[in-house]
């Protein structure tokens, strides 16, 4: 039986329409509501507020709302396809709340490389990795450490990767990665429009802090 969802100010969504609840950050997420801006495929439901998340329905709408941790919460506990969030909120407290709320009912992975073990900390599993990429085994490791009782090993991986980290987000996702794989030699190709290619400045100190991670850049 189809369930009336509240995702904030008094709008509803079916829940069998719901395919997916997603970040509204990353950077396909912002190519599929700028693709459908200014047409009906775009609802905003958000009352003026911070977009929190994507809502993506099964007839072709994006629903864009300032989703709360307890809007979540209900739609982990009535939606039976919602099995797990991706937190790229960068809001700790935020995503604290959400495990409290969701407790066993969810999955849930860190969307944010710099704060993989804080998540694995709230009872996160994982994350989904741009810094992984480039550095898969570290990335791999520092979970799996954590997860296996070594929260030092796991917190020392985190903080060594912090330079590079922010040097993979110094431009829009996925500019700063691309540039990353080219400069490793694993020829990932040019951008296509509107993404542009990385600023001088910026592309220097992304080759300074994957040579100082220990990442081999050829020149």
């Amino acid at each position: 039986m189809a369930r009336l969802i509240n995702i904030g100010f008094g709008n509803v969504v079916n829940s069998r329409k719901i395919v997916a609840v997603v970040s509204p950050d990353a950077a396909p997420v912002k190519r599929m509501v700028q693709n459908v801006k200014g047409t009906r495929s775009l609802i905003d439901a958000t009352q003026g507020r911070k977009t929190k998340a994507v809502i993506v329905t099964s007839d072709d709408y994006l629903v864009l709302s300032a989703l709360q941790p307890e809007t979540i919460a209900a739609l982990v506990k009535n939606v039976k396809n919602i099995v797990g969030v991706k937190e790229a909120s960068g809001n700790i407290s935020q995503i604290a709340k959400v495990k409290l709320l969701c407790g066993d009912d969810i999955d849930l992975y860190s969307g944010n490389d710099d704060q993989v073990v804080p998540i694995l900390s709230l009872g996160g599993i994982g994350v989904i990795s741009v810094l992984s990429n480039v550095a898969p085994k570290e990335t791999h490791n520092m979970v799996m450490d954590y997860l296996n009782g070594d929260v030092d090993k796991a917190r020392q991986m985190q903080l060594k990767a912090i330079p590079l980290i922010d040097a993979l987000f110094s431009e829009v996702n996925p500019i700063p990665v691309k540039k990353a794989l080219n400069l490793m030699g694993w020829e990932a190709g040019p951008l296509r429009a509107p993404l542009t290619e990385m600023e001088a400045s910026h592309a220097e100190v992304l080759k300074k802090t994957m040579k100082d991670f220990g990442i081999k850049v050829v020149d």
